[in-house]
């Protein structure tokens, strides 16, 4: 049996309804229409129109502080006004012959959707922390110390809501941190408000979206690690050349990171920037979804996919291909040897266990390469759990596509087990 448009179909209810029509829940009517269609034996095209955020928009300022531990002098001639301006605000690189944005702010801008902002971002230092590097075995002592210098210095944190720590030598206990640290500023929408990367983060920019990731997921500490290569919060956080280390050879100057990539449709869910209507949840027999990709989203069609499972787990359907931020290039380096910031395009199976545990992507090869097509999902490939009597078979992918991809999910069984997730980084 061909699939139904459920859009259609209930546009063509409307005007049936007469003077009920304000009382109806428009989405409520179309998820009882699923059901029944579902019931009937109906395969339905679930092509959802979009609804409005549901996440904290507006600005978000961050104020940037430089701080160098007491026994720890040199600063490889970093300044406040150089990481401001080479790394958050916007600014321009030239990547294969064409310019582009590579700041933290363009990338925030694009991947929330427009909903939040860094306007407002100032950076400030270098400030002296009172102890030595040993006396910091635990990072955000340090951030503390920092943010506490700033303010004796005559810095006015009342602007911030977040606050990035920058230190001119490793940390002890990871390549970065973020915490909840005591700010005078507006209250952060969400439990973290501060991060502090090692003397590294000057050259990668992706290691400091990491630690901004835990900051926006609305879930506070839980649920920002994933093991995707195409997600700051996993592979995707590489690394530019270390400052402390000489300039290797055959290049003129550090090599800096590319900001990107995007976060994958998990972590956006946990940020609350996928709107519910355009986040449709399979609700069994089977079900056939017209799929927008994820970043510079198509109007009409859904962002991401949530497939059920048992004890709250699920699995996340998106598409994600070379567009936007996602689109930039980098070098190979000590974490992420490849041509892209993203892994390669194609429809992305995560798996969800909770809030509190990592995101794990289903492989197309298991075993294979992160950054290949063994990680994601192409026309004609299925995914199957048994265990779950779940597939979901990609019966289209076009990244240049509208939709770019359509995804058909067939519930064959009795639901009974969630599988395991892993974390991929030594990044808090």
């Amino acid at each position: 049996m061909p699939p139904i448009n459920l859009v259609v179909i209930i546009n063509a209810l409307q005007p049936c309804l007469f003077a009920e029509m304000d009382a109806i829940d428009m989405k409520s009517l179309k998820a009882k229409f699923v059901s029944f269609a579902v019931v009937a034996g109906f395969s339905v095209l679930a092509t959802l129109p979009l609804q409005a955020q549901t996440v904290a928009t507006g600005p978000r300022a961050v104020a940037v502080l430089l701080c160098q531990y007491s026994d720890k002098p040199n600063t490889y001639g970093y300044t406040a006004a150089g990481i401001l301006n080479t790394t958050w605000l916007p600014n321009n690189i030239t990547m294969n012959g064409a310019t582009v944005d590579n700041s933290i702010s363009g990338l925030i801008a694009e991947a929330t959707y427009g909903n939040i902002t860094l306007t407002g971002t100032q950076a400030f230092g270098w400030f002296t922390l009172p102890n030595p590097l040993a006396s910091y075995p635990v990072s955000s002592n340090a951030g503390d110390d920092c943010i506490t210098a700033a303010q004796s210095n005559g810095v006015n944190l009342t602007p911030f809501t977040y606050v990035a720590v920058y230190v001119n030598d490793v940390l002890n206990d990871a390549s970065g941190e973020s915490w909840t640290a005591t700010l005078p500023g507006p209250a952060s929408p969400t439990q973290l408000n501060a991060l502090i990367v090692g003397v590294r983060g000057f050259t990668s920019p992706p290691l400091v979206l990491h630690e901004i990731g835990h900051i926006l997921c609305l879930s506070g500490y839980g649920g920002s690690h994933t093991d995707s290569f195409s997600d700051p919060l996993g592979g995707g956080a590489a690394l530019g050349d270390d400052p402390m280390q000489p300039i290797k050879n055959g290049e003129t100057a550090l090599r800096v990171a590319s900001v990107s990539p995007e976060w994958d449709a998990s972590r956006r869910e946990l940020m609350g920037l996928i709107p519910t209507a355009s986040n449709p949840q399979f609700a069994g027999g089977t079900q056939t979804y017209n799929l927008s990709r994820l970043t510079q989203p198509l109007l009409g069609l859904p962002t991401a996919i949530d497939v059920p499972l048992p004890g709250g787990t699920k699995y996340v359907i998106s598409a994600r291909t070379h567009i936007g931020y996602d689109s930039y290039q980098t070098f190979p380096n000590d974490l992420y040897i490849t041509g892209d910031t993203m892994a390669t395009e194609g429809v992305r199976i995560e798996l969800f266990t909770s809030t509190n545990v990592d995101a794990h992507v289903e492989m197309s090869n298991p075993g294979g390469d992160p950054t290949s097509t063994d990680a994601v999902w192409l026309t004609g490939q299925t995914y199957t759990d048994t265990a779950n009597g779940i597939t979901i078979a990609v019966t289209n992918f076009n990244p240049t596509g509208d939709p770019t991809a359509q995804i058909t999910v067939t519930s064959t069984g009795t639901q009974t087990q969630a599988h395991r997730a892993q974390s991929s980084l030594k990044v808090r």
